[in-house]
């Protein structure tokens, strides 16, 4: 069952293409803006996108 689901989460990385499944909406975009610096953050909110910390 273990292997099973790591196989699961293998194949939504590599759908993806980022290799990240960490469930953030629109989490590709958010990341690309915060690696070019443009960071905003709020209580429940990074740039606009929820997160989950």
């Amino acid at each position: 069952m273990v292997e099973r689901l790591v196989e699961g989460v293998v194949e939504c990385q590599e759908a993806l293409g980022t290799g990240d499944v960490g469930g953030i909406p629109d989490g590709a975009r958010l990341w690309q803006r915060v690696a070019a610096g443009q960071v905003e953050r709020g209580s429940f909110e990074l740039g606009g996108a929820w997160v989950r910390w």
